[in-house]
């Protein structure tokens, strides 16, 4: 399993998990606009709230295998986030 965004990236199972769950913590909101599913790809456009700040356009792209997820890649404008 893999990770990628514009403030981090993880390898590993154990790794991802990991900072998905630090990620979720800051996190305080995700508004789902559309998500859409094609064999193992699942595209999701969301609205992202961190904090008391502004919502942030965010496209999130999972590759399934079977029933499980093996990579995540995040998309988001990280200015003022530590992103590059």
């Amino acid at each position: 399993m893999t990770f990628e965004g514009p403030v981090a990236t993880a390898s590993g199972v154990a790794e991802c998990v990991a900072g998905l769950v630090e990620m979720g913590k800051m996190i305080s909101g995700d508004q789902v606009e559309v998500r859409l599913a094609d064999d193992g790809n699942v595209l999701t456009w969301s609205t992202v709230r961190a904090g008391g700040g502004p919502g942030r356009p965010t496209v999130t792209w999972l590759r399934v295998h079977g029933e499980r997820i093996t990579a995540i890649r995040t998309v988001f404008d990280a200015r003022g986030t530590g992103g590059h």
